[in-house]
């Protein structure tokens, strides 16, 4: 999936623009799931969870989307049951965020995302956790994102 001149200028805007309320409401609203999913991928998380919060109250977040913002915010220490790895804030968002995924409460999955997991990781996590659902341990549908540009 190749993002549009269009796509790629409305997230430049975005990620030059401080994080407030101005940029939380354009990211609730963004029309272009590819837009959220590029903002996403280069969002810097030493602003808060402000923007990946907005991001996933947009309806047109997608489940590649919310993949990949569990894994960047400390997923991987989520599933493995180290339920004091990160602030508060963090335990809270990723928490919340794995019910939403799990149960795959997106309004699409056209945007592809896999966790890439070693093989040793990946078996650790299935002998600790058998019950893990395979939305994360597994790539999701849809197309890759070409991040270029």
């Amino acid at each position: 999936m190749v993002p549009s001149e269009l796509e790629r200028a409305r997230v430049r805007r975005l990620l030059q623009n401080e994080v407030d309320e101005r940029a939380l409401g354009s990211l609730r609203t963004e029309i272009s799931p590819l837009v959220l999913h590029l903002y996403a991928m280069q969002y810097n998380w030493d602003d808060g969870f402000g923007a990946p919060t907005a991001i996933l109250a947009n309806e047109r977040c997608d489940l590649g989307t919310g993949l990949l913002l569990y894994f960047l915010a400390g997923g991987a220490e989520h599933l493995a049951h180290n339920p004091q790895h990160g602030r508060p804030d963090q335990q809270l968002f990723v928490s919340g965020l794995y019910d939403r995924v799990a149960h795959r409460r997106f309004a699409t999955e056209l945007i592809a995302y896999g966790h890439e997991w070693s093989r040793v990781a990946l078996h650790k996590l299935k002998k600790l956790r058998p019950d893990v659902p395979a939305v994360f341990l597994q790539r999701s549908p849809g197309s890759d994102v070409d991040p270029g540009g």
